[in-house]
């Protein structure tokens, strides 16, 4: 019932998941970054590394939302969350093993974070090979967190 409390102030439903929105992304991001820079990973194409981060953490922020809104209370929402991350772990668990991932792995979200990542930092991958994995990322972003906004403006009308 945060929701409602909040906009019972000057704040509107807008202001509330843009500040969601950039709280969530930006903790996310500076997590993802610094772990990057403590691996001695950040050498190797930065800019496309940062890129991959942030896209990352705004996937993460979007999972959140779609958990975060479908859930009633505290366990329900971390049990969706941790439901909906599981999955996520598939394709840095593939990399593990050679060879070409399944065609159900690819199509995972975080699987375009996950060949970015490694492309970059193992096999020095530049912007022509990482640009189609971070297009299919923020595709995923965007459909999550639209999902996300949609099924959280439904439970606020529903209040």
């Amino acid at each position: 019932r945060t929701v409602t409390a909040v906009t019972m102030t000057r704040a509107t439903l807008g202001d509330f998941l843009m500040a969601k929105t950039v709280f969530g992304t930006l903790l996310a991001f500076s997590q993802g970054t610094l772990l990057l820079i403590l691996i001695g990973g950040i050498g190797a194409g930065p800019l496309i590394l940062l890129l991959a981060v942030f896209l990352g953490a705004l996937l993460v922020t979007a999972v959140a939302f779609v958990a975060g809104a479908s859930g009633k209370e505290f366990l329900t929402v971390v049990f969706l969350n941790v439901l909906l991350m599981l999955p996520m772990m598939v394709p840095v668990i593939d990399t593990i093993f050679p060879g070409q991932a399944a065609p159900w792995v690819q199509v995972l979200p975080s699987y375009g974070l996950v060949q970015t990542l490694v492309g970059v930092t193992s096999y020095g991958d530049g912007w022509n090979e990482a640009l189609p994995h971070l297009g299919r990322l923020l595709a995923w972003c965007v459909a999550l967190y639209a999902a996300g906004l949609l099924i959280l403006k439904r439970r606020v009308e529903n209040l």
